[in-house]
């Protein structure tokens, strides 16, 4: 096992692998990563490689941002008044509000 480390180790250099434990330590993860994963925590992500542990999702849109459902309103599928918008905790809600100047927002899909 630890020669399977080496080797895969050795193409990121010691500037990798210092990235890799770094990535690790602020990933908040209580469990070391198996070797698959803590390469994905040594490649350098302004390289157009893509985080650990993000979903899908998360790859393409971002990390979430908290809201009382976990997601902002304006990232869901429904109908939101303009005040509903404003009172949501996400400021990317309170865009939306602004943006759609008082008349609340629908999703596309259910704007029919």
């Amino acid at each position: 096992m630890f020669r399977d480390w080496t080797v895969e180790l050795e193409r990121f250099g010691s500037g990798g692998v210092l990235r890799g434990l770094e990535s690790v330590k602020v990933s908040g993860s209580s469990y070391a990563p198996n070797l698959n994963k803590f390469i994905g925590h040594c490649q350098d992500s302004g390289a157009g490689f893509v985080a650990t542990g993000d979903s899908f999702s998360e790859q393409l849109h971002g990390a979430m941002l908290p809201t009382p459902n976990g997601v902002p309103l304006c990232w869901t599928i429904g109908r939101f008044t303009h005040d509903e918008l404003m009172e949501s905790p996400h400021q990317e809600d309170r865009q939306m509000a602004a943006q759609t100047n008082g008349q609340g927002w629908t999703h596309e899909s259910i704007a029919a």
